[in-house]
């Protein structure tokens, strides 16, 4: 499929560094405008040293972060304790601050603190990754999944 972008888009991103065939288009009818190119350029920019761009589907794109002996080895070990039954703790703090927001937007805590973690993810892309095939896939979307028993 071609990637829709005017001249001065392409030139940017030409400059910047930007495959315009891993962008997702926000402009009209998908057009890739300069704020994708920019954004994506940002997200290069903040990922690790060797990190390698790989188009999984249309609307996914996974950085493959190459491995290490120090990260194979946590891997290993996070993935023998996955096996493992887990145990939950709970924690007292104070959400004074966070309780306002709340009270103001007239929601649960739950929405303020997922919007919280999407934008803290965007600025720190190994939260948002996975150990997959001998390496780390740095995730392009950020999917927040909550678990609720409804018992």
């Amino acid at each position: 499929m071609a990637v829709t972008a005017t001249p001065p888009v392409r030139k940017l991103a030409k400059e910047l560094g930007v495959d315009l065939e891993t962008v997702r288009g926000t402009g009209p009818s998908g057009r890739v405008i300069e704020a994708d190119v920019r954004r994506v350029a940002e997200r290069i920019a903040g990922a690790p040293a060797g990190t390698v761009a790989v188009t999984v589907s249309d609307d996914l794109r996974v950085e493959a972060l190459p491995n290490d002996p120090i990260r194979e080895g946590i891997a290993e070990t996070l993935t023998r304790q996955a096996q493992i039954p887990q145990v939950t703790t709970f924690r007292t703090l104070d959400a004074t601050k966070l309780q306002a927001i709340r009270k103001e937007l007239a929601v649960s805590p739950l929405p303020v603190a997922v919007a919280a973690l999407c934008r803290t993810i965007e600025s720190h892309p190994l939260l948002n990754a996975a150990w997959a095939n001998g390496h780390i896939d740095l995730r392009g979307k950020i999917n927040v999944a909550i678990a609720v028993d409804t018992n």
